[in-house]
């Protein structure tokens, strides 16, 4: 069954990348760094739902803002989304591709951004479909070194559901921190789907060098771990268990 799992969301990850055909019919929008940055408001938030692919690096030297009502979807097309600050906070639904994926040159996303999730932060009800690129992590000093599945109610949530993080193929890599969680860290909830890719390489001084979950004082509310494929590996944790993954209050459904 394991092995149908695996080929199956194989197939689905080779599928999304071999169909990104960006020609006029397709509904993608070609972008440079100007066109990227046009896409939002003076609030740095997305004015509308949409679909583009970058055909050049872009910087960044402000959060970028997904709220509630918004579906983005990115294809980084083997460029990189840097910023000197958090890349992304979700309200709404982020959706990452990188038609890239498995050449010498990927598409990836990195920010030198030192507090929690130095990636993104997602709030509740948001969803993050990753497909393929890579998301490089910075050293943090308060966990989730590349991305945190926060849960967190916010006013720019206009759903209730929990967060949900869906990893189909790409890269989750290197994030390090003084805290838990080196690579990816949820406290208040949520889940965190993996049916392809790879999450690797985190250290966190705490635990969980890859992974780590555990339920929140003001929102308690369980962590779920489903993973259907892909691979987890290399993860150090200095100050306890949970090297690959630490998990407290925390769901896990492996097949």
């Amino acid at each position: 069954l394991a092995d149908l799992y695996d080929q199956y969301y194989g197939l689905m990850e080779n599928w999304a990348v071999s169909n990104l055909h960006h020609g006029p019919d397709s509904g993608w929008v070609a972008v440079d760094a100007a066109g990227f940055k046009a896409l939002l408001n003076s609030n740095n938030e997305y004015k509308s739902d949409v679909k583009v692919y970058l055909t050049e690096d872009v910087e960044l030297t402000a959060i970028t803002k997904i709220l509630g009502d918004r579906t983005v979807t990115i294809c980084l097309n083997g460029h990189t989304i840097h910023s000197s600050t958090r890349v992304f906070n979700v309200y709404g639904t982020l959706n990452i591709y990188d038609c890239c994926s498995g050449t010498d040159h990927p598409g990836k996303i990195y920010s030198e951004y030192s507090s929690y999730g130095s990636n993104m932060y997602t709030y509740r009800g948001s969803i993050v479909n990753l497909y393929g690129g890579e998301l490089t992590g910075n050293k943090t000093t308060s966990g989730g070194g590349v991305v945190v599945i926060g849960n967190d109610a916010s006013s720019s949530s206009t759903r209730t559901e929990d967060a949900v993080f869906n990893m189909y193929g790409g890269v989750i890599k290197d994030g390090k921190t003084s805290g838990n969680g080196g690579n990816i860290l949820s406290f208040h909830g949520g889940a965190f789907n993996m049916y392809g890719g790879l999450v690797t390489n985190g250290n966190a001084a705490g635990y969980g060098g890859n992974i780590a979950a555990t339920s929140g004082t003001n929102d308690p509310g369980l962590f779920y771990v489903n993973i259907y494929g892909g691979t987890i590996q290399g993860g150090t944790a200095t100050a306890g268990g949970g090297g690959a993954c630490y998990l407290l209050d925390t769901t896990v459904n492996m097949t």
